[in-house]
């Protein structure tokens, strides 16, 4: 054993040369026995300690502080393994590495974090770039290894097989060419990557813990591994770009059988079920648990839960598992089905309150029916009991007598909150006429606005669902409204999330409840004009977006008066920060002209972030155009020249801070400190992927420009996307690539939009009840407890709006996203009521069974728009022949397009089969 106390104990020092294996270019230590070989020196921080035992080398060392074993190595062009038991620690791993100098070395281990995986990292002249690879588990011995190529360094892992696989490779950086000094086996590092021989310990030991290494071997790189082969670059480049999406892409238009098939379901979604605005709500869990609401509810559930137990002995309703739908395919009455024996058991839920009113009462309703299969005659005892405390309510309890092949009903109805409250039983007359209220509050809400009948039920389903979910999500408190980003969760206001709900409300025709929401979030503009609510700058940007869009959207002057003066508040908040920024001289090009402050949710640090700044600018530029529009001169003109000296620095910022890593050409999110890059090891996932896409989502940047490329570019090359989606912790966070999905709307990729729809539909919601979540590992189904998430539902209701109908430069844009199934023969697409700046628009299109297309798109404003852009997506591309086209207006055909100059508000048009 060797003890580390105040002296480090030092062993004498030998390199391969003196070995005749070494000799012969191979080292081989099975570092099991009583002593270790005469060539290795033994380091480590005081109270750790090393031992040389038959299971290997055992190292037993504070969490957080180096211990570990080490030997000259001076060879180059050689592969290096070991088998590793690894303990606690990231950067403190147990690992093997290969050591050139202080700052400049390679690590290999395994690591705890995601249950255990391997872990690289690589640093050159004290800058490490850290990644994590494939998941190992964390018990049990890992074989790991370092190979050096003439021109890259492998970071190799054992196979089950026993062969060698490489994890990953890298460019090898100019200070470790060259033989490595040492080679050592054991932990290090520290926080100072330069410290001299890994010698370095974290401020806080950490509690101690064992792990263990064997079976060293050093060998030559084999002649035909001495370069990175194009196979292999190749086969690395494939792997960052979306490999699984690039596959769907390559077959064809996505549709969601192809998409769907790929990965298991969301597999534990939760429903929230109540009343449009209610303070509170019912959940019901993936069992068919029945969530009370309490008033401790913030950024989890806290409230009581109720369960069915049925039959004797008791079974839990849901135990393993149980399938959910929601009543009509997207009510907020959640179906649950559950079997146990002879007996089918369906629970229906849904929340009521006396006239649909968000002021009164909410309850849960429930109803458990029973089906008796067998042969025999039961007397079914049944319990409604509570947990969460266990005495929060008396149980109920009554016995189902049901014939053979027939059913049994009970009805019960519970107070949420529960507050002291009991469950009764109650008729099935009382049941059915509370559930009859509640379907005519939500098909009112769905009936109202846009609306949208699709070839494709799910479709359908999916944005009623979304739009009855968000409204469950909004707590009226008094006489304000706070959309909250969850319902029993995240019970908070996010500024950001909670505008663009505002945004996707009006874009859906859903203007009375926009302006409530709004109206209650303008009483938060602080009297300097800076709005944010937990988030970030953002938030301010987004809030003038959203007063800018609903005045667009409904010519409400009245309104608009109303709210101007804290929109010019709010302006002159944006134009005084920049003048602060502006007169700090000495800034750099990067920075020059930015504001810094907190960037979004997750980071509250103050910085200087694009994506934060970029909301900010273009919330000028919308505030100008409703000044504008509202006859406001003097406050556009403003608006316009702060906007377009935001925009310049902006730009030149990106244009001096964008930059070159091992051969991509990367923009930086925050321009000073390459936080987010750094984060996610300078690859475009992480919170690059969804910061990168929220930028792109604000529209500052020109759809086809050079640094909008570098964003997708980074996104679609270097691990930004899975199945076209916001990559996050291995799995998606599907609703924050909605700015990558618009700007390939406006680049015609319309491939790639509906990859990532059906993505989302497949693996970023419950798939029958469609209740979004915020991120979900895609591989396994399972997702953060965040279910239904205001900011998935808000997200994918403006992806579909802007499938449907857009508007760009004065042109209004009909079917641009759309699948090509859509306009198969027999298929029909309806859009009415869609709002736009030229009042309400709403299109039929109908395609005969012969292929004819067959159409109409009208207007009810009182302005046209210059141009009408017509989509025809068939289900085989093809031009349209001019001769095949017959309309009561001239068209123009370019492609699958018609473009209109629309001279009246009603237009029919008719493409012939060809």
């Amino acid at each position: 054993m060797l003890a580390f106390g105040g002296v480090m104990c030092i062993m004498v020092i030998s390199g391969f040369g003196g070995d005749p294996a070494a000799r012969e270019g191979m080292y081989d230590d099975s570092l099991i026995g009583e002593h270790l070989d005469h060539g290795w020196v033994v380091d480590g921080s005081p109270g750790n300690r090393v031992v040389a035992s038959r299971e290997g080398l055992v190292i037993t060392a504070a969490e957080n502080t180096f211990a570990h074993i080490q030997r000259l190595l001076e060879r180059d062009l050689v592969r290096v393994t070991c088998e590793i038991e690894p303990g606690n620690g990231i950067s403190w791993a147990t690992s093997l590495f290969l050591y050139w100098g202080p700052g400049d070395w390679v690590q290999v281990g395994v690591i705890p974090r995601k249950r255990g995986r391997y872990y690289a990292c690589i640093t050159s002249g004290g800058q490490r770039d850290e990644y994590d690879l494939s998941i190992c588990g964390i018990s049990g011995w890992h074989g790991a290894g370092i190979e050096l190529a003439e021109d890259g360094i492998r970071i190799l892992a054992s196979a089950p097989d026993g062969a060698w696989i490489t994890e990953h490779f890298v460019a090898r950086p100019s200070a470790l060419v060259g033989p490595p000094k040492l080679l050592v086996l054991g932990k290090g590092f520290g926080l100072d990557a330069s410290q001299p021989d890994l010698d370095g310990d974290y401020g806080e030991p950490g509690a101690e813990a064992t792990s263990r290494v064997r079976n060293l071997v050093v060998v030559p790189t084999s002649p035909e591994r001495r370069r990175i082969s194009d196979d292999e670059r190749r086969a690395q480049a494939q792997q960052l770009c979306d490999p699984h999406g690039t596959a769907i892409l390559a077959a064809g238009e996505p549709d969601f059988e192809r998409v769907a098939r790929l990965f298991p379901p969301l597999q534990q979604p939760r429903e929230a079920v109540g009343v449009a605005e209610h303070r509170y709500e019912v959940g019901v869990e993936h069992d068919g648990s029945v969530q009370l609401a309490a008033d401790g509810d913030l950024w989890e559930q806290t409230g009581t839960a109720t369960y069915f137990e049925i039959g004797s002995p008791p079974a839990r309703f849901g135990t393993d598992g149980c399938r959910k739908r929601l009543l009509d395919g997207w009510l907020p009455v959640v179906i649950a089905e559950w079997r146990e024996g002879v007996l089918a058991c369906e629970q229906a839920v849904f929340g009521h309150s006396e006239g649909f009113d968000p002021d009164q009462p909410l309850s849960a309703w429930i109803r458990l029916r029973v089906e008796n299969q067998g042969d025999d005659n039961l007397a079914v005892p049944v319990r409604l009991r509570f947990e969460r405390p266990a005495d929060a309510a008396p149980e109920l309890s009554a016995t189902l007598d049901i014939a053979a092949r027939q059913s049994g009903e009970l009805y019960a109805k519970i107070p949420s909150p529960l507050n002291g409250g009991a469950a009764e039983w109650v008729s099935a007359s009382e049941f059915d006429a509370r559930l009859a209220e509640t379907r005519a509050g939500w098909e009112r809400l769905a009936a109202s606005g846009m609306q949208v009948e699709t070839p494709e039920p799910r479709v359908n389903n999916a944005w009623r669902a979304w739009l009855a979910y968000n409204a469950i999500d909004v707590d009226k408190i008094g006489e304000n409204y706070e959309p909250h980003d969850g319902a029993g969760f995240y019970e908070e206001v996010f500024g950001y999330s909670a505008l663009l709900y505002c945004h996707a409300l009006d874009l859906w025709g859903h203007h009375e409840a926009s302006r409530r929401y709004i109206d209650s979030l303008l009483l938060r503009v602080g009297d300097d004009g800076l709005f944010a609510i937990r988030y970030g700058l953002p938030d301010h940007g987004a809030m003038m977006l959203a007063i800018a869009e609903h005045y667009r959207l409904t010519h409400d002057d009245a309104w608009f008066r109303r709210v101007a003066p804290r929109l010019t508040r709010m302006c002159e908040w944006v134009v005084k920060q920049r003048a602060t920024a502006l007169a700090e001289t000495e800034r750099p090009a990067t920075t020059r002209g930015l504001i810094r402050y907190a960037p979004y949710a997750d980071y509250q640090g103050e910085t200087f972030n694009y994506y934060a700044n970029a909301y900010c600018c273009v919330g000028l530029r919308h505030a100008e155009s409703a000044f504008r529009a509202a006859g406001m001169s003097s406050e556009a003109e403003h608006a316009a020249e702060a906007a377009a000296l935001y925009e310049r620095d902006i730009l030149a910022s990106m244009n001096a801070a964008t930059f070159e890593r091992q051969g991509v050409r990367l923009l930086p999110l925050e321009p000073d400190t390459h936080r987010i890059l750094r984060d996610t090891n300078y690859h475009a996932g992480g919170y690059y992927a969804l910061v990168a896409c929220m930028l792109l989502e604000s529209e500052l940047l020109l759809p086809e420009g050079r640094l909008t490329r570098l964003l997708t570019d980074a996104l679609e090359t270097q691990g930004g996307l899975i199945l076209g989606m916001c990559e996050y912790d291995e799995g998606i966070n599907h609703a924050y690539t909605y700015g990558y999905w618009l700007n390939c709307l406006a680049r015609g990729e319309i491939d790639r939009v509906l990859l990532g729809f059906y993505g989302s539909l497949a693996y970023g919601m419950g798939r029958e009840t469609y209740c979004g979540v915020e991120a979900t590992q895609i591989t396994t189904g399972v997702s953060t407890p965040t279910t239904p998430h205001l900011y998935s539902g808000t997200q994918q209701l403006r992806l579909l709006r802007m499938m449907l109908i857009d508007e760009v430069d004065g042109t209004l844009v009909i079917a641009r996203g759309v699948p090509r199934a859509w306009l198969a023969p027999g298929q029909r697409l309806r859009v009415d009521n869609a709002p736009t700046t030229w009042g309400p628009v709403s299109y039929d299109i109908e395609v005969a069974a012969d292929g004819t297309i067959r159409g109409l798109v009208s207007t009810s404003g009182a302005r046209l728009p210059n141009e009408l852009c017509l989509h025809l997506r068939r289900p085989r591309p093809a031009d349209i022949a001019p001769e095949a086209l017959t309309t009561m207006a001239d068209a123009t055909v370019h492609g699958e397009v018609l473009d209109f100059h629309p001279t009246g508000t009603s237009l029919v048009f008719e493409v012939r089969a060809e």
